[in-house]
């Protein structure tokens, strides 16, 4: 994560004069795309921090704000609701933003009247909420009470100046208003996250907002998001203003999203993960298996197992091993504390290959919807390995799209061979598994595992 934090960084760091050859300017937005779970929420906090250190360290005048899109969902319209955040405290997570003082300059000094600020701020974002609502509204006249407030008539002495479009005057007012935020000579970094979880009319005004109305060399939006989600939000935002036939659509959306981003990062998978997730939570050890051997003192069986699960590409997303790994670290560790002084006690309750179960059930725990893993530990598992293997009891009839990296987890399962555990013995792991679950952890949809989130 930390090189592509680097790149991102160096990118908005160098200098973005216009190329005058280009139609228009460039738009500021940089995408940070990747399936459901593969740690674009991680990779965004690594950069903001990062921006900040570098920030205090060498007093360069940036600020960072971040702006989690799927809060503001039910206000119906993000563009006033990012206008709002951008003078917000509570925006500002790394103590640039004071309550009652705005955002820090690079003395150390804070902006001298934060009301007027919060004040325009606000105005302004009731404005654009109501021309929202105008542009919404068939055959609605954009000169009413509303837009006589943004079109501002210069009366001269024998005529009127025709006013400059309203579209102008919006881009200008948020550039005032960047400028207003931004110290001399700074950047405005805004990172902006969950967008993909948001409905299509507020994923595409957003993108609207950006592409139509942020016209300001001091501003840069870091966007996280499925970006195959955002162009099918996209083409069913406009399926009903185009004809699509084939990959039509699919193709529409994409080309929209590489005319939006100026620049894009991909985050994909990665058998790394398994050392991530293990320092995040504390363990040492070589490995998963090394780990489990110094807890319960003991060689296991499914040690091999293990680790070629550990190879399934569903246990490269960040978020799945992550929480897994949580799970089972926290699970294991309630097994052997009533066995503290001999933990090789509760392989003779259960099985030497207890570990594996346990591990398996938890990354099925995070992956599958709970009635399929009910399923799965209330079946017959060796009948299940001696017939179709045990992934058909976990598809329940049903098969995964092809990319969907819970198809391949499960086929992988059918080549498993371990000698099972008894019902009895896989329904108390699975509820050692479901107690040692963090309640912040839960588990995703049964259809798409893409809107539980980045």
């Amino acid at each position: 994560m930390q090189p592509v934090a680097d790149s991102i960084w160096q990118q908005i760091e160098a200098d973005r004069a216009p190329d005058r050859s280009k139609a228009y300017r460039p738009s500021g937005v940089v995408g940070v795309f990747g399936k459901w779970g593969t740690g674009k929420t991680h990779l965004l906090n690594i950069l903001g921090r990062q921006i900040v250190k570098d920030a205090q360290k060498n007093n360069k005048p940036y600020l960072v704000c971040c702006f989690r899109a799927w809060e503001y969902e039910a206000e119906g319209d993000l563009a006033p609701a990012l206008i709002r955040a951008l003078v917000t405290e509570t925006n500002y997570p790394w103590k640039q933003f004071k309550a009652g003082q705005g955002p820090i300059k690079p003395a150390g000094g804070f902006w001298p009247d934060l009301k007027s600020l919060r004040n325009y701020a606000w105005e302004f974002a009731d404005l654009v909420f109501e021309l929202g609502k105008l542009s919404q509204a068939p055959g609605a006249s954009i000169i009413s009470s509303i837009g006589q407030r943004l079109l501002k008539v210069k009366d001269t002495e024998n005529d009127k100046e025709a006013p400059p479009p309203v579209a102008d005057q919006v881009r200008e007012r948020m550039k005032e208003l960047i400028t207003k935020i931004t110290p001399d000579g700074g950047r405005l970094i805004v990172l902006v996250d969950d967008l993909d979880r948001c409905s299509p009319p507020n994923i595409v005004r957003l993108f609207e907002w950006f592409k139509n109305h942020i016209d300001s060399q001091a501003c840069t939006f870091v966007v996280g998001l499925d970006h195959r989600m955002a162009a099918k939000a996209i083409v069913g935002h406009y399926k009903g203003h185009t004809l699509f036939s084939g990959n039509d659509g699919e193709d529409y959306g994409f080309r929209y999203l590489d005319k939006l981003f100026e620049l894009d990062y991909e985050i994909l998978p990665s058998n790394t993960a398994q050392q991530m997730a293990m320092d995040r939570n504390e363990m040492d050890g070589a490995d998963l298996c090394d780990w489990t051997r110094t807890m319960i003192k003991a060689d296991f069986g499914g040690v091999a197992d293990l680790n070629r699960l550990l190879e399934i590409p569903a246990m490269w997303i960040p978020r799945v091993i992550l929480r897994t790994t949580r799970t089972y670290k926290l699970a294991i560790e309630a097994l052997i504390k009533p066995f503290s002084e001999d933990p090789t006690r509760v392989a003779g309750d259960l099985s030497r290959s207890y570990p594996f179960w346990l591990f398996l059930i938890s990354s099925m725990h995070h992956l599958f919807a709970p009635d399929r893993v009910e399923n799965f530990v209330g079946s017959d598992l060796k009948d299940a390995m001696q017939k179709e293997g045990m992934g058909s009891l976990l598809a329940g009839g049903t098969k995964f799209d092809s990319t969907d990296p819970r198809q391949r987890y499960i086929e992988q399962l059918n080549w498993l061979k371990i000698e099972p555990l008894t019902e009895d013995q896989m329904r108390y792991l699975y509820r050692m598994v479901r107690e040692k679950t963090p309640r912040s952890f839960r588990n995703p949809d049964a259809d798409d595992p893409a809107q539980q989130g980045t």
